[in-house]
């Protein structure tokens, strides 16, 4: 299975608690391999089964969780 990252800011993620909620709801995702999150910043990384989620599909359920999620700039 190819393996591809999704990497977003979370604006409003800033307490161990918020960390915790994305991360748990993340990881329930079937192709979902790792979740990193920084809570000083809400950069986001999202390592995942491309075959399996899209990094679209992952910024969609961290929105709907109640969450702001700013895509990183494309190089």
């Amino acid at each position: 299975m190819a393996t591809s990252r999704a990497t977003f800011t979370v604006t409003d993620a800033r307490s161990p608690a918020d960390v915790e909620n994305i991360e748990d709801a993340l990881r329930d995702h079937e192709g979902v391999q790792l979740v990193d999150i920084d809570p000083e910043t809400g950069e986001t990384e999202v390592r995942h089964g491309e075959s399996l989620v899209s990094g679209e599909e992952i910024r969609s359920a961290v929105e709907e969780l109640g969450y702001d999620v700013e895509p990183d700039e494309e190089p």
